[in-house]
């Protein structure tokens, strides 16, 4: 028992160690915490896409995440990345929702 329990200890140090050095893997969503300021301010609302980078042959899943004032997280929500190299598209709003802006009115063009 114990010598099975040092095999997957040592597989699980393995694999953390791989994913230090490479990120996870294809198709593992990855979480990301972080924020986005526009202006040197936070953006009060918006959606951040992660698409595969098809050009650094990346076909992975699209990940994406909704963020307010600023602040994100793909483990409270959305989808993180599928690993490798993607692209980042940032839509921000002004956070006060309109008819046809749930978000606000956009920021800055995509």
């Amino acid at each position: 028992m114990a010598e099975a329990l040092g095999r997957r200890e040592r597989i699980a140090r393995q694999e953390r160690r791989r994913r230090a050095l490479n990120g996870p893997p294809v198709g593992y969503p990855a979480a990301i915490p972080d924020s986005r300021t526009f202006d040197g301010r936070p953006i009060p609302a918006g959606i951040i896409w992660l698409d595969p980078d098809l050009a650094a042959k990346n076909d992975g899943p699209q990940g994406f995440v909704e963020f307010r004032d600023g602040v994100f997280d793909t483990r409270k929500g959305g989808r993180g990345h599928g690993g490798g190299a993607y692209v980042v598209r940032i839509q921000g709003y002004d956070g006060t929702p309109a008819n046809e802006f749930p978000m606000g009115r956009p920021l800055f063009p995509e």
